[in-house]
């Protein structure tokens, strides 16, 4: 190699080295990139490191905001709330500009949990070419999503949804974030924070982990691999707390369904997962709807009164969460497979879009939920129980009632004879003369065992009447 020595060519050579140097000062992390949808109507923070004292200026939609750089080397503006709008440019300028394109504001949703979140639209081995037609034919240049779990891919950036990029795209997500752009005027963003095979504790947030000492390892029973508390938040819910979004999409708990010690915390586990992420994020108490556990898991011997039927826990557990605010669940114990990965992945997203639709879209008049339990009356040898949820109204599907069980103070559990009365089922058995507690589709596998679902399509959740919310 040459290296010239004249005076010229020396100041070319500093000039060089300046620029280089100069242009790694102002960095934007994800999820900053190309094609981001930013949250309408709320303040949108932006974020990035520069050099330590640096003036960052960042314009974006009419607004010009500007911050320096810390000590740490990181700032942050806030814009205004903004409405629906795109697309647009943003360029942050310290001592180099950094441009941002085809950016839209609308709705953004976080997309997270294990597998049945996690797996992508082109995943052969668990979807085979279920999804090749909806894979060609998408088309939908106001829906876009990031993946921030992308493993051997250090480039992650926001993509909008095209044939060539919807393979990649979460399936759930997917149909969870289609039906929302039917319902907005505005581009529909999808963060997906999912990884599958993972247990909740895997998920907590830092506060949370730093309050409880006893918390930092568990182990997963299924693989026998130690789990670190927090560990898959920091890796890829982390880098996005604090982005604007509407609320949190979420399916997850198959892998808790795996160990006697755990499993019966879930509901307080799960409690902790979302009180700790909405204080996280500072949004205040945002939506938070998900899941609850598909049929799976084959039922053991007398499952039916035995209260250690796992499954059956953490989706009571689910149900439990129903008490915190602006959270909803979707009943999705009528999905089968062979695995947990049921393939009814577009009834899913449907599924999860309701409450979305109707708390938060307009949809007023839109029941949202199947029904769910609220209370049972003894009288005269039957159990009337009553239910939320009804919409328009009770319905027993493909004949007659099924699922339920009754038992006397003495726990022991009988198959029940159950009939629809107007917006209340009665529940009896001539092996039960005093009734205390009933219960429907308590079972680890469910499908094909209740169907109680509402006329509005919707399945009814399990339930023990000995556990209220």
């Amino acid at each position: 190699m040459k290296i010239y020595t004249n005076c010229c060519g020396i100041t070319l050579l500093f000039s060089l080295l300046f620029a280089l140097g100069a242009r790694a000062t102002v960095i934007v992390p994800l999820p900053f990139t190309d094609h981001m949808v930013l949250q309408r109507k709320m303040p949108v923070p932006v974020w990035g490191t520069a050099d330590a004292g640096e003036k960052v200026t960042v314009t974006f939609n009419g607004q010009t905001k500007t911050a320096t750089a810390g000590d740490d080397k990181n700032w942050r503006v806030v814009f205004n709330p903004m409405k629906e709008a795109g697309p647009l440019d943003m360029t942050i300028a310290g001592s180099t500009a950094v441009t941002l394109t085809d950016i839209y504001v609308g709705e953004v949703w976080n997309c997270a949990g294990q597998s049945n979140v996690d797996l992508t639209l082109n995943n052969t081995s668990q979807f085979g070419t279920r999804f090749a037609d909806t894979i060609k034919n998408a088309n939908l240049p106001l829906l876009r999503y990031v993946n921030m779990r992308q493993p051997g891919n250090p480039h992650i950036a926001w993509r909008v949804i095209t044939p060539e990029s919807a393979g990649g795209c979460s399936a759930t997500s997917f149909f969870f974030g289609k039906e929302i752009l039917k319902s907005v005027n505005c581009a529909v963003g999808l963060i997906v924070t999912a990884v599958g095979g993972t247990l909740i504790e895997s998920w907590f947030d830092k506060a949370t982990v730093a309050a409880d000492p006893n918390m930092p390892t568990t182990k997963d029973k299924k693989t026998g691999k130690g789990v670190v508390a927090g560990s898959l938040y920091n890796q890829f819910v982390a880098p996005v707390v604090g982005y604007g979004i509407k609320g949190t999409m979420w399916i997850q708990g198959e892998q808790n369904t795996y160990d006697t010690v755990f499993t019966p915390q879930y509901a307080k586990q799960f409690k902790m997962i979302v009180t700790g992420w909405r204080k996280a994020w500072g949004q205040g108490d945002f939506p938070f709807y998900y899941g609850q556990l598909s049929s799976e898991r084959p039922n053991k011997p007398g499952v039916i009164m035995d209260s250690l039927a796992f499954v059956a826990m953490v989706r009571e557990a689910q149900r439990e969460m129903l008490s915190l605010p602006n959270t909803a669940m979707a009943v999705m114990c009528d999905f089968k497979s062979g695995g947990w990965h049921y393939p009814q992945k577009p009834e899913a997203g449907y599924r999860l879009s309701l409450p979305a639709k109707a708390l938060l879209y307009g949809q007023k008049n839109l029941e949202y939920e199947g029904p769910m339990y609220k209370n049972i009356k003894i009288k005269n040898g039957k159990a009337t129980l009553t239910f939320t949820h009804t919409g328009a109204g009770l319905q027993a599907k493909d004949g007659d009632l099924t699922g339920f069980v009754i038992a006397g103070k003495d726990h022991k559990w009988y198959p029940a004879t159950a009939t629809i009365v107007g917006n209340t089922v009665e529940v009896s058995s001539p092996s039960v003369t005093e009734p205390a507690e009933v219960r429907y589709n308590w079972y680890d596998r469910t499908s094909g065992m209740g169907n109680l679902y509402n006329k509005d399509g919707l399945p009814a959740s399990p339930f023990r009447s000995d556990v209220t919310l």
